[in-house]
This record gives structure tokens, sequence and C-alpha cells, in this order.
């Protein structure tokens, strides 16, 4: 299954490209929304790449729950910078009514930070597709280990 991963934030939002059977996610790209319009982005986006699930970055707070951050990935959001929870939510269901298939949740916990720092060691893309890839990445892991 080909899966997007998506760094949703107020105005860039990152993606990544993965699939279940290498268990590999790589940055894809980052999208300003000053410049486009994120659901008509990520439809010709799911379309040409033949996506077929969507892993979306969750903002859970520092204090998640047990079950939460055994699905999290190592990386994530500071509490300070992640988006507020009532625009997520809309984002999710806004997303849930322009795309028809499966929408998953993944703890984006340090993902920004992470990203930072693989790209001040050489990695390439930029912070938001790499946040997207740990994100998508960490959902592929989960998967691989339970699975799902």
């Amino acid at each position: 299954m080909r899966y997007l991963g998506i760094d949703y934030g107020l105005r860039y939002v990152g993606l990544a490209l993965g699939d279940d059977e290498t268990h590999m996610a790589m940055p894809y790209k980052t999208i300003d929304q000053t410049h486009e319009h994120i659901f008509d982005a990520l439809k010709k986006i799911i379309l040409d790449e033949h996506v077929e699930a969507l892993v979306v970055g969750m903002p859970f707070s520092q204090g998640a729950s047990r079950e939460q951050e055994k699905i999290g990935s190592k990386a994530s959001v500071s509490r300070s910078e992640s988006v507020p929870d009532p625009i997520f939510q809309a984002f999710i269901k806004q997303l849930k009514s322009e795309v028809t298939m499966p929408i998953h949740e993944q703890n984006e916990q340090f993902t920004s930070q992470e990203a930072a720092k693989r790209l001040r060691e050489g990695g390439g893309g930029d912070d938001h597709s790499v946040a997207a890839m740990l994100i998508l990445q960490g959902y592929l892991d989960y998967t691989l280990t339970t699975n799902h």
C-alpha cells in the first residue's frame, strides 16, 4: 500500500511518500498554503502518486496517553509549535470530506526538532517534508512490529 505522510502546519504542510512493501518513507515536498490550496494539491498528489492511505501527524500534548506514546514516532513538535487542536480537528474533518481513503493519525511529537537535526547533519529535503517523513516512518515501523 502506498502512503502519503502529512505534517500539517498553519502555513506549511510537509509531505512524504512511503509504502508497506519497503517500509521506507522519503521526503516528498512542502506545500506553502499561501500559494496553493491544500486540498486541491493533496488530491492531485494522491492521484499522481497512486496513494491509497494518508498518515497525518497528530499534535499530541506532552502528556499524551500511554497508548498514544506507544504508537508515536520518536520525533515531534513541541507544544508551543503545534497546531492548536481545534484547527487541527477542522483540517482532519475537511480532509475526511475531501478524500475517500483511510486516514491514520500518528503522534508527531518531536518530529520538527528531529527534522531540523537531520538537516543540520546533511540530510535531504526541508524541515517540513522531513518531519512528514518521520511521521510516516513512525507509522510504517509501528505497522511492521504489530502486523497491521
